[in-house]
């Protein structure tokens, strides 16, 4: 490697990386989360593992004995994903209700909506990208449904979010 090539750091698995530094050879590498928690690691033939995962997203810096300074940012796979707002409006809804979601990580997402009794009435799929749901308040086979408490849940990846809402015409 020749001055100001920067070590590269490629995710393998949950807790092992690749440390691409063949010619100045790595001098130190720190691992530290978002609230400034450290990690320890155990480097091996250019793969580096984690003793400890963190649960948030977190820092790996490597330096190498020639001075080049690499730092790569990670989001944890088993943090995976996770919603950070679902808006569900209006409430009591008349005509439609909107769904608006924000998810840390862009995934396709799957909106259920069940009756009262557990069935479920009504299904879509929204690819990755999109954050807005709107329901018509039909069931699956176009008829509108009745007042009532209705239960949704939307699913993205390892996320899931659950909760009511009512119809009142």
């Amino acid at each position: 490697m020749t001055d100001n090539e920067l070590p590269k750091i490629n995710q393998i698995d949950e807790d092992v990386f690749e440390i691409t530094d063949k010619y100045s050879g790595v001098k130190d590498i720190t691992i530290k989360d978002e609230n400034n928690k450290y990690y320890s690691a155990i480097l091996k033939s250019d793969r580096l593992y984690l003793e400890e995962t963190p649960e948030k997203e977190f820092l790996i810096t490597v330096l190498d004995f020639a001075g080049n300074k690499s730092v790569a940012r990670f989001l944890p796979k088993k943090a995976g994903e996770r919603f950070t707002s679902v808006n569900v409006f209006p409430c009591p809804a008349d005509s439609f209700v909107e769904f608006e979601l924000t998810l840390n990580v862009p995934t396709s997402k799957l909106l259920k909506i069940y009756d009262n009794s557990g069935r479920l009435i009504y299904k879509q799929r929204l690819m990755a990208g999109n954050d807005h749901f709107i329901w018509d308040l039909t069931d699956r086979r176009g008829n509108p449904v009745a007042n009532g408490v209705y239960h949704y849940e939307i699913e993205a990846g390892s996320a899931a979010a659950r909760g009511k809402l009512v119809v009142l015409r």
